[in-house]
């Protein structure tokens, strides 16, 4: 559908702005030994804390890894960390006026 089109370029381009890449992850597309394991963790308890976990573990063996969590407590950068580090908010900042942009100039 056009609206996950839009939510996997915004999430694209996201990952790039954090030097991610996703090349690969696109549903339907075959992986390869570069393509990046996505876990989605859903529940109703619990989530935050088991994604944290999982995270810090994949960090500790070497693995680069992004993390989204909502929602943020203090600053909303808290919401994305990659490497076990937030982004930085200049970062941040750039990712989202791009994501509006896209937002605002793509078909209803």
């Amino acid at each position: 559908s056009a609206s996950a089109q839009v939510s996997f370029d915004l999430t694209s381009c996201l990952a790039d702005e954090l030097g991610l890449t996703l090349e690969g992850a696109r549903p339907g597309c075959t992986p390869t030994p570069d393509t990046p394991l996505i876990a989605h963790i859903a529940g109703t308890k619990g989530k935050g804390s088991v994604s944290t976990m999982l995270a810090a573990r994949l960090n500790k063996a070497g693995h680069k890894v992004g993390l989204y969590t909502s929602p943020h407590l203090v600053s909303v950068t808290e919401r994305i960390v990659v490497g076990g580090v937030p982004v930085p908010p200049q970062t941040f900042s750039r990712a989202l006026w791009y994501a509006m942009c896209s937002v605002s100039m793509s078909p209803s």
